[in-house]
């Protein structure tokens, strides 16, 4: 039975399904017959949308797509996108690049960026300063929070922050940290980005500063004259 392009009897289907290959325009349903696989390094542009590297058949339940066969490199950006085709060829209908990231063998997840404008001052009172900017534009991993640990004998403590900052997006951080140190004692600190997962920024590491517990003095002898 053939039925006028664009139009289907309304309430009408031929032994219960629709006629081979024939869909209505206008229809919800979408014939896929594939999801393929697309890749590409470093940003989500350089995608090649003309080279598949996987594909499965299309369906509504979950489907997988291995990438252990790429050759993907170390502590290197890719961008992955799916594409749904249908039983005629047709691609369409995006599932949104998706970013990866092998590290030490294992899929590592988005990363924040690096902090700017980072520094350490002396404080009153033993306090050392903490002055950095996180700007959120385009990061892959999206921070939660800035970690600040100490350098010592030349390695970063991580497992001992000294603090943690909890920010949310672009954050301008300019405080005092909770450690009281020693007058004269010489503090060295690293500062990064880290999302809710545990992910990680770039270390910024802070020039060394040495802390000050002089208290500030009193003025006296303070006076009022009137100007002539």
């Amino acid at each position: 039975m053939a039925f006028p392009t664009g139009y289907f009897p309304t309430g009408y289907f031929p032994n219960g399904y629709f006629p081979t290959g024939y869909f209505p325009l206008g229809s919800d349903v979408v014939p896929s017959g594939a999801y393929n696989l697309y890749i590409g390094q470093g940003h989500p542009d350089n995608i090649d949308y003309g080279s598949s590297v996987g594909s499965t058949l299309a369906g509504v339940e979950t489907k997988a797509l291995s990438i252990a066969s790429l050759g993907l490199a170390e502590d290197t950006d890719y961008f992955l996108d799916v594409l749904a085709e249908t039983a005629q060829g047709v691609e369409s209908l995006t599932g949104g690049p998706v970013h990866i990231r092998i590290e030490s063998g294992s899929l590592a997840g988005p990363k924040p960026k690096a902090l700017t404008a980072a520094r350490a001052t002396a404080a009153a009172a033993g306090k050392v300063r903490l002055e950095a900017y996180y700007d959120s534009t385009n990061a892959l991993g999206v921070a939660t929070k800035i970690v600040v640990g100490r350098i010592v004998a030349g390695s970063i403590d991580w497992s001992s922050p000294v603090q943690e900052i909890a920010i949310s997006g672009t954050t301008t951080i300019d405080e005092n940290l909770s450690p009281t140190y020693s007058d004269a004692e010489f503090v060295h600190l690293a500062v990064r980005a880290e999302t809710a997962a545990g992910d990680r920024g770039p270390v910024t590491v802070l020039a060394p500063v040495v802390a000050d517990t002089t208290a500030a003095t009193a003025p006296s002898a303070v006076t009022a004259a009137q100007e002539s």
